[in-house]
């Protein structure tokens, strides 16, 4: 009674929405490219948890995709576990041995191109999730987003990168995934950060961690550029700008 979800590989990155309790994270999958007889290919999860449940790890990933029991032996794969009534009988196991039926990603990507995601792309992956953004008449004055993304979840990846918008529906449900903002680009290799940089792009590396304040803006770390010390780490505050579009004057 006292585990609220269970099923994590590497749950990192996690935002409980305010408003309606309802907890998400990013999960980081394992490193198979592809799908063979011990399982599934790898996959990165958004996961969302309306209620206590079993996340999948280690017997399932993506939508409950089942791997096998695998004799180490005898190098032998077997039966898939069952997403109804997983069991484990692992030697070690001194709890449950048969576990809650497991919970299917909110949203979820390999490496290669996504039949049911294909807006997400292609490449690495480091899922991070949250938060949702609940909008408010004061944000006409602070420069907070609008109510366009009201009830909306924002979701990244680090490594790709890419940020996405996840529109939910009354009762937290995907209704649809969409850009971020075409005024940001993201980009990780530096021949592309220096393109975009030079059409005066706003560029961010790799957003690692996010958060609405309350004036509504979005408070954003981006990495850097590189896996380590960055000289190009920082804090980026996001606004959005209400009425007209001040003009660009350009004169020759």
């Amino acid at each position: 009674p006292e585990i609220y979800a269970m099923g994590g590989r590497n749950p990192w990155r996690m935002s409980d929405d305010q408003k309606t309790g309802v907890v998400y994270w990013g999960e980081v999958g394992p490193d198979a490219g592809g799908d063979g007889s011990r399982g599934p290919r790898g996959y990165d999860e958004i996961n969302q948890a309306k209620r206590p449940g079993n996340y999948g790890w280690p017997f399932f990933v993506g939508s409950n995709f089942a791997y096998a029991k695998y004799d180490f032996a005898a190098k032998k794969a077997g039966e898939r576990f069952d997403a109804q009534r997983p069991v484990n009988e692992g030697r070690n196991n001194t709890g449950a041995k048969v576990l809650p039926p497991a919970q299917p990603a909110f949203i979820y990507w390999p490496y290669g191109d996504s039949k049911e995601f294909p807006m997400l792309g292609s490449g690495g992956r480091t899922a991070c999730a949250g938060p949702v953004f609940h909008f408010k008449e004061s944000f006409r004055t602070t420069g907070g987003f609008p109510p366009h993304f009201d009830n909306c979840l924002l979701f990244y990846d680090w490594q790709r990168p890419f940020i996405k918008w996840a529109r939910l529906d009354s009762d937290s449900n995907l209704r649809g995934i969409e850009p971020f903002t075409g005024a940001v680009a993201l980009a990780n290799g530096r021949d592309q950060i220096n393109a975009l940089e030079r059409e005066g792009r706003m560029v961010i590396r790799r957003p690692v961690d996010s958060q609405f304040g309350e004036d509504g803006c979005l408070y954003l770390l981006d990495y850097g550029e590189t896996w380590g010390a960055n000289k190009d780490a920082r804090l980026l505050k996001i606004s959005y700008q209400w009425g007209n579009i001040a003009p660009v004057a350009n004169v020759s």
